[in-house]
């Protein structure tokens, strides 16, 4: 009996009619997939005193790109938050093209940076300084592991101009992909693996 039941959970486990967990991964989806192309997205939250569109003309791909202007303040902050909703997901990665349009100085900054506490704390992503103006760069940024199956995650783009209306800073085709959070073992994959463990311990008596 024992010898054919060893053989009978021999198979399960091996023959892959238990499936273990982590065994593969899942392949990644979409959360966010956001180019602009309808304007700014009605879930979107934009602050400061400067200008913030979604203008017509010079995106990096379709017709439209999102663009912060800044004004004479010369504490002229502009902001662009994105909820995300990573429940049930992990290991989220953000793809987005951005660049420095026009009369950017030294002390011009732009930043990306994620909360999960509805933005009392700021974990900065990158902080782009000092950038060459007129072309689009991609930027890839694997999110921390904070954001794992969060259900309020809030991202944040944000373009510190230090007073000058000339200067502008444009954002596109923000992606943000994650893969599922895997599934436990089920109880069936763990009492067989564990029968068969205690089997193979007896013969060995």
């Amino acid at each position: 009996m024992n010898r054919k039941m060893n053989r009978i959970i021999f198979g399960l486990v091996f023959g892959g009619l238990l499936v273990l967990p982590n065994a593969t991964r899942a392949t990644p989806v979409t959360i966010l997939d956001e180019g602009f192309e309808n304007g700014i997205p009605a879930n979107a939250v934009v602050t400061g005193p400067t200008s913030v569109v979604a203008l017509t003309s010079g995106a990096y791909e379709g017709v439209r790109r999102f663009q912060m202007i800044g004004d004479s303040d010369p504490n002229s902050v502009a902001s662009l938050m994105l909820p995300l909703n990573f429940t049930g997901y992990e290991d989220p990665i953000l793809d987005f093209w951005s660049k420095f349009n026009s009369g950017i100085e030294g002390p011009d900054i732009a930043s990306v940076s994620l909360s999960v506490d509805g933005g009392l704390t700021q974990i900065n992503l990158l902080t782009l300084q000092d950038q060459p103006t007129g072309g689009w760069a991609n930027s890839i940024l694997p999110l921390p592991s904070i954001a794992n199956n969060q259900p309020m995650v809030q991202l944040l783009f944000v373009g510190n101009f230090n007073g000058a209306s000339s200067d502008a800073f444009s954002l596109d085709d923000i992606v943000v992909t994650a893969t599922a959070v895997p599934e436990p073992a089920s109880g069936l994959a763990v009492g067989a693996l564990s029968l068969f463990a205690l089997i193979r311990a007896r013969r060995k008596k």
